[in-house]
């Protein structure tokens, strides 16, 4: 192997001079081995890197989609929650106006059950008045004979009055003066009272009779 040849070199007036190595070929292939050596790693880096590079890019696309998904659900969620107070509201409304039904059925029911109540009561008087009037009746009479026990009932009578009243109570019904028990002509109202063992009763112009006892 050839040694290096050492050139003189100066550096400048007064200077000592001084020499360099020229690089031989066997340090040129050891300079090239390590560039090569150093770009394999380099590219190994690269080919390393960029995948990665391109997954993190396809992991921050990912991870900006979620949270616009996220986004946009936050947005549902939001309009539904709206939607939610508007039918709650509506619920309550209705709930109000059911409240306010149910009262005005019961003071409807109210008012029916007090209607009903004086329709009984009314009805009660009715029949009372009814029943009066035919107790009135069958214990009242007017002008004309009347037999004792079938056309009237014994017991004692007023008359409502007449200036030319005329009673008899009869015995017998043939008209004969025999049949007069007694008579009378008051001047005004008179009070009888009639046996049961009287045939009848005879009486003109002298208005209503009615039972007092």
């Amino acid at each position: 192997m050839d040694d290096p040849k050492i050139i003189p070199t100066v550096s400048g007036p007064g200077r000592t001079p001084h020499t360099h190595a020229q690089p031989t070929p066997r340090n040129r292939g050891h300079r090239r081995t390590i560039i090569i050596a150093a770009l394999s790693l380099v590219v190994g880096v690269l080919a390393v890197g960029i995948p990665a590079l391109m997954m993190s890019a396809d992991h921050t696309d990912e991870i900006a989609a979620a949270k616009d998904s996220a986004d946009s659900l936050r947005g549902d969620i939001a309009n539904l929650e709206g939607e939610n107070e508007e039918l709650q509201g509506l619920v309550d409304e209705l709930d109000d106006g059911w409240a306010e039904h149910e009262d005005a059925m019961k003071d409807l029911d109210d008012r029916e059950a007090e209607i009903d109540e004086r329709e009984e009561d009314v009805t009660a008087r009715e029949d009372a008045v009814a029943k009066t009037e035919e107790e009135a009746e069958a214990n009242s009479f007017s002008g004309g004979t009347h037999r004792v026990g079938t056309d009237i009932k014994a017991g004692t009578y007023r008359n409502s009055g007449g200036d030319t009243c005329y009673w008899a109570r009869l015995s017998g019904g043939g008209g004969e003066l025999g049949d007069i028990i007694a008579n009378d002509n008051p001047g005004g109202p008179a009070t009888v009272t009639i046996s049961a063992s009287d045939w009848g009763f005879e009486s003109t112009r002298c208005g209503e009779w009615s039972l007092v006892d």
